[in-house]
């Protein structure tokens, strides 16, 4: 076999090539190192698993930054899709090298695996509608591994043809040809030589497209790998920008907004017309509480941009907070529409009509939505489920809380939410039992144990009611209600002083609380204190 040549060396081969206009006439000549030149010559979108270092090196001379994509970037991934010319490289899974791209290795464990791909996941729904117009060529995907082609299963639909190039054993090569072929996949087999099967590809798509076609697209490669000074500057700049961007998305996560602010100026410096890097920055300042400079940025992403939904709901949430409820409602609807296969947006415009607006039912449709597109949100769950308490649900909101305490085991919110829905359905124990989770989870939840001695007044266990809001008494000394309950037992009790002291306490913290007084009168009456009563009956009234 002819000595393989170094990976710079090949890459120069490859541009020289397409520099030649007689490319039919040298399909002899191609290198065994063939597989370089697919990405150029393929028209749609490459999916690859492992690709080598030659492929890097061609892809980054030869194309912008954004066009080779990974799941770690959704926002490439969309802005790809929305420019339907284009030509892509998806990563689906797999090592690549550093410094090209955002991480050195991005192999994925199983969970990773199936929080990517999982079949209503975001990036599997963009990925599907990517395949509605794209051609694609799956490039050494292992489709023999079950994740790969369940993969490939939830987002090939029919009417459209793609390649792969695959191993195959001989013995396997009538079955997998079938196999794939059932879903639309052209294979290209082969045993040993990849770099051979690659060639007999390259001549197939030679075939297949029409010559005239071909040679202007090479004119078209050729113009931009040597063209002008100027020009070259230009995809320069655009690779720097985007080098920007990369950092400003690190800063953001560590949460150093301004490092982040400042690598996004140096972005759009370098491309003032790119939207995504107008939005990024209207988050970081949103997170400086520098509302009305986010609210320009995401205005420009929008100018830019009039498809690209994110920014309508970053904005709306900033028109939440001042209160616009109308402005804040039609961002959310519209960025809904835009993109309606984000989870996001329908969270928040669930979260918006549960919290701000009290339309539990519409927030309940929202939260429906967010979870067949992200199931595993807990989340939405546990929002659906107290939108279904507002309602009076109580069984719909158990439900939705004892899947998040699935999810979240540990989670005090969820158990004291569950616990008060048993507490209005009756079921007591369950909601005794969700309130001791609580306090093993937190001993000095005063809350958890007021609300534990609540279920047992109910059930007419006094003395452990009594310990339970003379614990919350304890952890909070201002604890009105705790003070309340714990008198008015003490009043069933005969206990007329240990009442009357309780009820005084709660007036000494607030002189207000019109119910403390007419207890305290009560037993005023009952020990014939009329006078006592009196003043406090004449006081409850004037409140």
């Amino acid at each position: 076999m002819e000595e393989l040549r170094g990976e710079n060396n090949l890459a120069l081969d490859i541009k020289n090539l397409f520099s030649s206009t007689h490319l039919e006439e040298k399909r002899s000549e191609l290198p065994k190192q063939a597989i370089s030149l697919l990405p150029l010559l393929f028209p749609k979108f490459v999916i690859t698993t492992n690709f080598d270092e030659t492929l890097e090196i061609v892809y980054k001379e030869c194309h912008p930054l954004l066009h080779v994509i990974q799941p770690g970037h959704p926002e490439l991934l969309k802005q790809f899709l929305r420019k339907s010319g284009s030509t892509g490289l998806f990563k689906l899974h797999g090592g690549v090298t550093g410094g090209f791209i955002e991480y050195s290795s991005i192999v994925f464990t199983e969970k990773q695996y199936d929080l990517h791909y999982a079949p209503n996941s975001p990036l599997t729904l963009d990925l599907k509608r990517c395949l509605k117009s794209k051609m694609m060529l799956f490039l050494g995907c292992s489709l023999g591994q079950d994740r790969t082609m369940d993969f490939l299963k939830s987002i090939i639909e029919p009417g459209e043809h793609h390649y792969t190039i695959i191993n195959c054993k001989k013995a396997e090569r009538d079955h997998k040809i079938k196999e794939l072929s059932e879903k639309n996949i052209r294979a290209i087999l082969y045993e040993e030589d990849r770099h051979e099967a690659v060639r007999v590809i390259l001549e197939h798509l030679l075939e297949e497209t029409n010559p005239e076609k071909y040679q202007e697209n090479l004119k078209n490669k050729q113009m931009e790998q040597f063209g002008v000074k100027t020009e070259k500057c230009q995809k320069s700049d655009i690779k720097t920008a985007w080098k920007y961007f990369t950092q400003a998305n690190q800063y953001y996560d560590s949460k150093k907004y301004d490092r982040a602010i400042d690598s996004l100026d140096k972005a759009i410096a370098l491309q003032s017309d790119e939207p995504l890097f107008y939005n990024k920055r209207g988050l970081a300042r949103y997170n400086l509480n520098q509302s009305d400079l986010a609210i320009d940025d995401y205005n420009k992403a929008i100018e830019l941009d009039q498809y690209y939904a994110e920014p309508h709901c970053n904005r709306a949430l900033i028109y939440a907070d001042r209160g616009d409820s109308s402005a804040a409602r039609s961002g959310f609807l519209v960025a809904i529409r835009l993109d309606p296969n984000c989870s996001e947006f329908y969270k928040q415009d669930g979260l918006f009509c549960l919290n701000s607006l009290g339309l539990y039912g519409q927030a309940i449709e929202d939260f429906n939505e967010a979870i067949k597109l992200k199931s595993d949100d807990e989340s939405n769950y546990y929002n659906r489920g107290l939108a279904y308490y507002q309602l009076g649900q109580y069984k719909k909101a158990i439900f939705d809380f004892n899947k998040v305490i699935e999810l979240q085991p540990n989670n005090q919110n969820i158990y004291f939410n569950r616990g008060v829905s048993f507490y209005q359905l009756g079921q007591y124990s369950q909601a005794i039992e969700d309130f001791t989770q609580i306090i093993e989870l937190q001993p000095t939840s005063e809350v958890a144990y007021y609300n534990r001695g609540l279920v047992y007044y109910q059930l007419g266990q006094y003395s452990q009611a009594i310990e339970d809001f003379t614990n919350a008494i304890e952890l909070n000394s201002y604890y009105q209600d705790a003070y309340y309950c714990r008198g008015q037992i003490y009043k069933e009790l005969n206990k007329y002083n240990e009442a009357i002291s309780d009820y005084s306490i709660i007036i000494k913290l607030n002189f207000k609380y019109k119910e403390a007084y007419l207890k305290r009168a009560e037993i005023y009456r009952l020990q014939g204190q009329i006078d006592k009563a009196i003043q406090d009956e004449e006081y409850a009234k004037k409140l």
